[in-house]
């Protein structure tokens, strides 16, 4: 009978091991891909920023921030639900975004020269970004250390 109790405590210990094992695996994995996404993010806003100097097509510029956005939107979902100490970060790229696009509204209405005017202030307002970015992804690379 004691053996019996041995093998199933054993069991179960060996049972939440595993468990755990694959928690940290599947934690070390979303922090992975939002690290890659927030890269993402930064490859756009270093795109949007070659546009805008460059003086090329504003709605490829344009593509480039909706892109950033839409990429933030799953880094969001993820650090959601598996870094929740991490939503503060998140909310300030998110706003840093929307004062991007804030910017860039009228960006298509005006003129010429009203746009170079713009520039440096958007270009400013994308580093912004890029910014927060960069400190999100040495948070994340903290945290993963936890879980290797």
């Amino acid at each position: 009978a004691v053996g019996g109790l041995i093998a199933y405590l054993g069991a179960y210990v060996n049972q939440g091991f595993a468990i755990n094992k694959e928690k940290k695996k599947l934690f070390r994995e979303k922090i992975e891909e939002v690290y890659l996404l927030t890269e993402k993010i930064d490859v756009w806003g270093h795109k949007a920023y070659d546009i805008l100097t460059n003086q090329d097509d504003y709605d490829k510029f344009f593509d480039s921030i909706l892109l950033m956005s839409e990429t933030l939107n799953k880094v969001k979902m993820i650090i959601y639900f598996y870094q929740p100490d991490l939503k503060k970060e998140c909310d300030v790229i998110e706003n840093k975004i929307a004062l991007l696009g804030a910017k860039l509204a009228p960006f298509k209405l005006i003129s010429k020269s009203e746009k170079i005017a713009l520039i440096d202030s958007i270009n400013k307002q994308i580093k912004e970004v890029t910014d927060s970015t960069k400190g999100l992804r040495k948070k994340l690379e903290i945290k993963i250390n936890k879980y290797i």
